[in-house]
């Protein structure tokens, strides 16, 4: 089973636990039409963005993606920008303003990405917002393979080097047959 519905009681039994200040979701599989009561988390603000494309000859919602983004209360969240098209090669992604309780500001940016799927509304936004705003952390599932050279890995490599982000070196994160990078 995939995303947050099928795992919703691990999931918030794992946060009740642990009470972590913020949990980035990606792939939760969600609808428009689930309430964010399913997460029966009274303490977080939760953000999302669900998959809103349907299909062109049922009229049904396709399944997968999404993001989500649960902030707990003793931080103030502010969502600055939430994507809004929903084309099949368009991510997904929340942009939000995290302010702690000593006053200090970071942009917390959740997306999700499909398999040959565009970067360039993400890289925009995110762009025009980290001019007014120090710190940021982009966290999500880019499906982007930057050991590559491709059009898209470039893409990325650039974004990352003209914002002078740094990469969290991980273990392999992009798998596909024979390879792991």
């Amino acid at each position: 089973m995939f995303g947050v519905n099928s795992n919703i009681n691990q999931l918030t039994n794992l946060v009740a636990e642990i009470q972590p200040h913020i949990v980035a979701l990606t792939e939760t599989w969600l609808k428009p039409i689930i309430n964010n009561s399913l997460f029966n988390l009274d303490n977080y603000t939760i953000f999302r963005r669900d998959r809103n494309v349907t299909h062109s000859d049922t009229g049904r919602l396709l399944k997968g993606r999404g993001v989500a983004c649960l902030i707990h209360r003793t931080l103030k969240a502010t969502l600055l920008h939430i994507s809004t098209s929903d084309h099949l090669n368009e991510p997904e992604f929340l942009i939000i303003d995290i302010t702690s309780t000593s006053g200090s500001h970071i942009i917390l940016s959740v997306i999700y990405r499909r398999p040959g799927g565009n970067l360039l509304n993400f890289f925009d936004i995110h762009s025009k917002l980290t001019t007014k705003y120090k710190n940021f952390i982009i966290t999500g599932d880019l499906n982007c393979d930057l050991l590559d050279s491709t059009y898209t890995s470039n893409h990325l490599k650039t974004f990352i080097s003209e914002l002078s982000i740094h990469c969290v070196p991980y273990n392999s994160t992009h798998h596909i047959r024979n390879k792991d990078s």
